[in-house]
């Protein structure tokens, strides 16, 4: 669904042009470095006014990382379930 974009231009007049985020991502690569920068900064003030509805992580809290490093209680469970499976492995290519 296209989302509706009101410009403005420098002599005060207003447009709306509707455009899908396909096609903005051209337009927005043809734009020079300093756009592009202006662009970043519109978007990262938009995204800190809207920070509590976008970020769920509470500051200054520590969150576990659960990796699958050194979880050998997971390597087992998955060595049971293979050895368990009847049907063996497709062969490599």
């Amino acid at each position: 669904m296209a989302k509706a974009i009101e410009l403005r231009c420098r002599q005060g007049l207003e447009t709306t042009i509707y455009m899908t985020l396909a096609e903005m991502i051209p337009a927005i690569r043809a734009l020079p470095a300093a756009d592009k920068l202006h662009l970043i900064r519109i978007l990262a003030e938009e995204l800190e006014a809207a920070s509590d509805s976008v970020f769920t992580m509470a500051p200054d809290v520590e969150y576990p990382i659960y990796s699958p490093y050194d979880s050998f209680d997971a390597a087992e469970a998955v060595m049971d379930a293979l050895a368990d499976d009847p049907q063996p492995l497709p062969a490599a290519n």
